[in-house]
C-alpha cells in the first residue's frame, strides 16, 4: 500500500515526527515498510530561474548564452534549446546536480563560454504532463510566469513528498487504506485520529435508478445515488497530484474521485452515465456465454460463476473486477450514477483469475473489504462532488444492506494477557492501549470487555486482544527477562521432523541438490506422464492453468525442473525433494484428501545408471536404521525391465526405476533419467535414536566379485537378498555393479555381477577361509535361483 505522508497527515498530525522515528514505529507495531519513496530525488539542486539576457554564441551557431536570474545570484548558461525567451522562468540545474534522468551537472566551458548549469526539460526531470502542463514537449520546461525565483523545482512540481510502500498482511485488509495507516499511526504515538469529512448537500430528484440485487450471496451491500448537472472535467490539482504520487493515472474528475475514495477510504466504487443505464440497476450473475466489452477494449465471455452489474438490456460491468463501454462517464457525460457496493471476495477472486483481469477494485475485493465501507466511501464521494461544487446530489440513496453484522464484543482475562506477553500492566494500562487502537475497552474486576468495530475483522478472541496489547507496548520491548517467571522455554522438533532433517542431509551427502517446487502441477506435467488428470484434485482458484492440480507425486513437478535445467545448459543433474502429496479419497470431494509426505530423487548423469541411484535410495534408509528391499515391477512411467517396487517391513512404501523413454522424450529430455520416490508415512515415524552403534571394523575389509548368469526373469535382487541370508555374518555389504545379456551369455539369459566385503573381526582371514564364504554365497545362489558362476 503506497502511503503519500502529505495525505497521511490530514488524519493524525505527523508534522513534527521524523521520518525514521515514524518508520520504525510503524514496523514496530506490525507494519513492515517495503520502502521509502522520495519523489524529489535527483531535483536536490535543480531550482527555478528567469531568463534576464539571451545573446549568440560568439563561437556557435546552434548555441545561445543566457544570463538567468536565480533570486539570490545570477549565473550564466550555454544552451542549444530554441523554445524560451527572454523573461520566461524555466527548470535549472546547479552544479553538482545529480538529474533523474542519470545526467551530472557540473559547471564548465562550452566553446569557450562558461556555464554554470544547465536549463532542464522534463525529460531530463523525468515529468510528464500529468505531473506539469507540456513536460513532454520538445524543448525547456516553461513554468508558469507566477513561478517563484529561486523555488526549489521538488517543490514548484509538487514533488517534495515521501511515500511509504507499507506492507499490509492479509489478515489487515481495513489498512490497505489511508486512514487505516493513520488509525495504526494515532495509536502507536498517542495521536488523535480524525475522520474525512464526510459531510454533503442533497437536492430532489426525478432521475432516481432503482436497484434490485438478484445474488445476495455474492453482493451483500449496493449503494447509488444519482448526481445531475455534473462538470466532468480535469480534477483539481490536489486530487490528480496526491493520485499521480500514489501511482495512480487521473482521467477525469469523476473517475479520479472514485480512485481518490479507493486510496483514502479502501471502498472501491464506480461512476456509471446516467444516459446508458436502462430501466434499473440489477446485480445478478452472469448468463453462460454472456459478452461483455470492458474499459480495457477487450472483450469477454462470462459465465454464471461471473457478478455483473447489470441495466433492464444488458451487462454494464464485470462487478467488482471492470467496467464495461457503455458504464464509464466522459466529458459529455451530464449526470452520473454512483455505486458503492460490497462484494464476495472469493467470488472476486475467482472471477478476476478466471478471465485474467488485474484492477484496483479486484485487488481490494479480494482481499476483504468490511459492510460499513460501502457507506464511508460514498458518503466520502460525495463531500468531494459537494464541496467542489460539482454536480447536484439527489436526496435518494439506494442502499441494498444484507450484510448487516451485530457487533462483538470479545472477553479477556487481565492475568493471562500478562502472563502471556510477561507484562506487569494494570487493567486501565491496557485499556488505553486498546481504546487507542479504537477497541472501545472497560473493565470489571479481572476482565476487559472490548467492542470490536467492524473494520477489525481479525479480532474475535482472547489471543488477538492479547497481540493487539503486545504490539501496542512493542514487540522489541517483551524480552524474556520481564517474564513473571523469569523461565526461558526452549522449542523443540517432533521425531518427524528429525528424520525429516536425517533424510535432507543424507540425500544432499549423496550429491542430490534439494529442489523445492509448488505443490500444485501443470496438466500438462501429468499428461506428459501418461496419467489421468481428472483423477487428481483441481482447484477452483488455481494461479494459473501450469499450476492448477494438486500433486500426487513428486516427479510431475521435479522432473519438470530437471527438464528446465537441462534446456539451460545445466549436466549431470542430481534433485531430490521433500514435500507433501495430495490423494482424494474420491472424486468430485465431499472430504478432505489423504495428505503425507514423500521423498523424490531424479538422477540424469554421465556414468550413472539405476544401481547408482539404487545405492542412494540405501544409504538414504540406513540413516534412519531401516533396509530396503525390492520387486520387479512394471510401471507404466518407468522403462520396461528396469522398475521395481520399494518395499519396507513386506509393505508396499515406493518406486525405483528409469524414466519410460516416451516420457523423458515429453519432457525434452534426451539422455537416460532414473528416478525414486518414497512413501515417508512409515520411514518417518521410525526413532533413530534407537538406532546400537558398534566399535570400526580393527581389520580392513575383505573385497570380492562374483558373477552369475541366470535367467532374464530372476531379480537382481533375489541375487542380493540370497547373498546377504547365507552370509549375513560373514559379510557387510553387497550390491550389484554390473548386468550383462548379450552374445556372451546363452539366449534367454543374463549375467549379474555383485561385489561384497568380506569382515575380518578379530583375525586376518586365510585363503581358505575367505573362499569358504565365497563358496556359501555360490552355493546359495545355485540353490535359491539356478544361478551358474560366469567364470
Amino acid at each position: 500500500m503506497k502511503i503519500l505522508l502529505s495525505w497521511l497527515n490530514d488524519f493524525v498530525k505527523i508534522d513534527n515526527i521524523p521520518l525514521e522515528t515514524l518508520v520504525k514505529k510503524l514496523t514496530g507495531v506490525g507494519f513492515e515498510i517495503d520502502e521509502i519513496i522520495n519523489k524529489s530525488k535527483g531535483l536536490e539542486k535543480v531550482i527555478s530561474a528567469k531568463i534576464t539576457k539571451i545573446t549568440q554564441h560568439p563561437n556557435a551557431d546552434k548555441l545561445v548564452v543566457c544570463k538567468a536570474d536565480i533570486g539570490s545570484d545570477t549565473v550564466q548558461i550555454v544552451t542549444g534549446a530554441k523554445n524560451m525567451k527572454e523573461g520566461d522562468i524555466v527548470a535549472l540545474a546547479q552544479d553538482g546536480a545529480n538529474l533523474p534522468c542519470g545526467k551530472k551537472i557540473r559547471t564548465g566551458e562550452i566553446r569557450g563560454e562558461k556555464s554554470q548549469g544547465m536549463f532542464c526539460g522534463g525529460d531530463e526531470l523525468n515529468i510528464n504532463n500529468n505531473i506539469y502542463p507540456n513536460a513532454e514537449n520538445d524543448g525547456l520546461l516553461i513554468l508558469g510566469p507566477d513561478t517563484k525565483i529561486g523555488e526549489p523545482m521538488a517543490k514548484v512540481l509538487g514533488l517534495d513528498e515521501v511515500v511509504l510502500d507499507v506492507k499490509i498482511l492479509p489478515n489487515r485488509p481495513d489498512c490497505n487504506s489511508v486512514i487505516g495507516i493513520a488509525r495504526e499511526v494515532a495509536a502507536a504515538f498517542g495521536l488523535k485520529f480524525t475522520m474525512p469529512k464526510l459531510t454533503f448537500k442533497t437536492h430532489n430528484s426525478t432521475k432516481n435508478i432503482k436497484v434490485e440485487v438478484q445474488n445476495k450471496k455474492h453482493c451483500t451491500r449496493y449503494m447509488g445515488v444519482v448526481v445531475e448537472n455534473i462538470k466532468n472535467g480535469p480534477s483539481p490539482e490536489f486530487i490528480r497530484k496526491r493520485l499521480i504520487l500514489t501511482e495512480h493515472t487521473p482521467h477525469s474528475l469523476f473517475v479520479d474521485i472514485t480512485n481518490y475514495v479507493l486510496t483514502e477510504i479502501g471502498q472501491p466504487m464506480h461512476a456509471f452515465d446516467l444516459s446508458k443505464i436502462k430501466g434499473k440497476i440489477i446485480v445478478r450473475d452472469a448468463k453462460k456465454g454472456e459478452k461483455l466489452q470492458t474499459l480495457d477494449g477487450n472483450t469477454y465471455t462470462l459465465n454464471p460463476n461471473n457478478l455483473v452489474i447489470a441495466d433492464a438490456e444488458k451487462a454494464l460491468v464485470v462487478a467488482g473486477v471492470l467496467g464495461g463501454v457503455d458504464s464509464g462517464t466522459y466529458t459529455t457525460t451530464k449526470d452520473v450514477f454512483l455505486e458503492s457496493a460490497i462484494f464476495d471476495g472469493a467470488n472476486i477472486r475467482h472471477t478476476k483469475n478466471a478471465l485474467g483481469i488485474v484492477s484496483d477494485a479486484g485487488v481490494r475485493y479480494s482481499k476483504g473489504v468490511y459492510n460499513e465501507c460501502a457507506e464511508l466511501g460514498m458518503r466520502r464521494a460525495l463531500n468531494l462532488v459537494d464541496s467542489l461544487g460539482v454536480g447536484i446530489i439527489s436526496s435518494v440513496i439506494e442502499d441494498e444492506n444484507f450484510g448487516k453484522t451485530k457487533p462483538i464484543a470479545v472477553k479477556s482475562n487481565i492475568t493471562n494477557i500478562n502472563q502471556t506477553l510477561g507484562l506487569g500492566l494494570n487493567g486501565e494500562q491496557m485499556a488505553q492501549y486498546l481504546n487507542n487502537l479504537g477497541l472501545i475497552t472497560t473493565i470489571s474486576g479481572k476482565t476487559l470487555s472490548t467492542q470490536i468495530p467492524e473494520y477489525r475483522t481479525d479480532i474475535s478472541l482472547e489471543c488477538d486482544i492479547i497481540e493487539e496489547i503486545g504490539r501496542s507496548v512493542g514487540y522489541d520491548n517483551l524480552t524474556e527477562g520481564i517474564t513473571p517467571t523469569k523461565t526461558i522455554f526452549y522449542g523443540n522438533i517432533t521425531l518427524q521432523q528429525q528424520n525429516i532433517n536425517t533424510l535432507r542431509l543424507t540425500a544432499a551427502a549423496e550429491g542430490f541438490v534439494e529442489a523445492v517446487n509448488y505443490q500444485f502441477v501443470s496438466p500438462k506435467w501429468i499428461g506428459n506422464f501418461g496419467q489421468d488428470e481428472n483423477t487428481h484434485i483441481k482447484l477452483a482458484n488455481p494461479i494459473g492453468q501450469e499450476y492448477s492440480i494438486m500433486r500426487k507425486s513428486l516427479l510431475n513437478g521435479l522432473i519438470n525442473t530437471l527438464s528446465f535445467n537441462i534446456n539451460q545448459g545445466n549436466k549431470n543433474l542430481y534433485l531430490f525433494e521433500l514435500g507433501r502429496i495430495y490423494e482424494p479419497k474420491q472424486l468430485p470431494m465431499t472430504e478432505l484428501p489423504n495428505e503425507h509426505d514423500n521423498l523424490a530423487l531424479v538422477l540424469n548423469a554421465d556414468g550413472e545408471d539405476f544401481f547408482s541411484l539404487k545405492q542412494s535410495v540405501d544409504k538414504i534408509g540406513q540413516s534412519l536404521g531401516l533396509t530396503f528391499e525390492y520387486k520387479q515391477a512394471q510401471i507404466d512411467f518407468l522403462h520396461p525391465g528396469i522398475a521395481a517396487e520399494v518395499y519396507l517391513y513386506n509393505k508396499k512404501i515406493g518406486l525405483i526405476g528409469e524414466l519410460h523413454p516416451k516420457v523423458s522424450e515429453n519432457f525434452e529430455i534426451s539422455k537416460k533419467v532414473y528416478v525414486a520416490e518414497i512413501d515417508l508415512s512409515q520411514v518417518l515415524v521410525k526413532n533413530t535414536d534407537a538406532k546400537t552403534g558398534k566399535a570400526p571394523d580393527k581389520l580392513p575389509l575383505i573385497e570380492r566379485d562374483l558373477a552369475f548368469v541366470v535367467g532374464k526373469d530372476i531379480p537382481a535382487g533375489n541375487i542380493l537378498s540370497s547373498a546377504k541370508k547365507c552370509a549375513r555374518n560373514e559379510i557387510s555389504d553387497v550390491f550389484v555393479f554390473d548386468v550383462y545379456e548379450g552374445s556372451q551369455v546363452p539366449a534367454n539369459k543374463k549375467s549379474i555381477a555383485i561385489k561384497f566385503f568380506i569382515k575380518q573381526n578379530e583375525n586376518t582371514l586365510t585363503d581358505s577361509e575367505i573362499n569358504a564364504v565365497m563358496n556359501k554365497i555360490i552355493e546359495a545362489e545355485q540353490r535359491d535361483n539356478k544361478a551358474e558362476l560366469r567364470v
